[in-house]
């Protein structure tokens, strides 16, 4: 990685994550996992995608964690913060925003911001919300709606029928138990938005994406929760954005890409500093699939805003 990183205090160190809770404004607890930090390395938060969790990003995180001080959530009612899923149903992604916004509330010093699919358009939002906060921002296949796929979610929003587009529909139908997590590994591997995963990556998502319940194993993300998250995709997210300064890496799939043209037109016009690089032979699972994309766009951020 380039140069301009300080050098951590211990590579040697070891990488497994501590566990910290964070109280969030309806009284709540989020988990927030900290990598090993070191002294006058920049600050990383990571936010993952949907129906996951933090430490399914394990391959890349620790890669990361040599040269950053990684911070990674497990946002409500997923992972280890399933518990904080609402009573009620999540109707808006503003819920995420505001839990991430208050975390950045309570930093001491900017950091950077990155994450994948929902998490890369929570982080961009956190970032616009609080542009003080944030030294810069990494965003792998974002959700960002323009055009007609913006139209058919605020269509189907209007019409209280966002629980039959295709993406909610499919979550409600996943399978939530399983007998082992060996037996987990063996029905979701080469399948479905699993195809593509290497098994270093099914085994971290597997490890801490289910708990144990009796004798069985439980997804921690509720099918339910999943499609709720699905249903209450933040068409906005785009006009919401006024004016962002800070240095931005969009990273987009050459297939499957959650990241459309009129949404990344309008997104270069609102934050001026973006850059936006499609990764060969990537879909929306390009963390999985090219973690070194992450990297090295990570590391050229940091060199550009040093």
């Amino acid at each position: 990685m380039s140069s301009a990183y300080p050098n951590p205090t211990d590579h040697n160190a070891s990488r497994e994550p501590l566990r910290q809770p964070f109280s969030v404004a309806d009284d709540r607890k989020l988990v927030f996992w900290h990598w090993p930090q070191h002294a006058g390395l920049p600050r990383l938060h990571w936010a993952h995608a949907t129906g996951f969790h933090a430490r399914t990003y394990t391959p890349l995180l620790d890669r990361l964690s040599g040269n950053w001080n990684v911070v990674a959530w497990d946002m409500r009612g997923h992972g280890a913060s399933h518990a904080a899923a609402l009573a009620q149903k999540l109707h808006h992604w503003d819920t995420y925003y505001r839990d991430l916004t208050q975390w950045l509330d309570e930093q001491n010093e900017p950091v950077w911001l990155a994450g994948h699919s929902i998490g890369a358009t929570i982080s961009l939002v956190a970032a616009a919300r609080r542009p003080g906060q944030v030294a810069g921002l990494l965003l792998a296949e974002p959700v960002l709606l323009a055009g007609w796929p913006r139209w058919l979610v605020k269509f189907a929003r209007l019409a209280g029928a966002t629980a039959r587009l295709p993406h909610p529909a499919a979550a409600r139908a996943r399978r939530s138990h399983f007998p082992s997590k060996s037996q987990a590994m063996n029905v979701y591997r080469g399948r479905g938005a699993f195809a593509t995963w290497p098994d270093e990556w099914l085994a971290a998502y597997v490890a801490h994406g289910l708990i144990a319940e009796g004798n069985n194993f439980r997804l921690a993300c509720s099918p339910a929760w999943e499609a709720d998250t699905f249903a209450s995709v933040d068409p906005d997210s785009i006009t919401d954005i006024k004016a962002l300064q800070c240095p931005l890496l969009v990273l987009q799939g050459t297939r499957q890409s959650t990241v459309f043209d009129r949404a990344r037109a309008g997104l270069e016009r609102r934050a001026p500093a973006a850059r936006f690089e499609a990764v060969a032979n990537t879909t929306h699972f390009l963390p999985m699939e090219q973690p070194e994309a992450i990297v090295r766009g990570l590391s050229g951020l940091f060199a550009e805003a040093s």
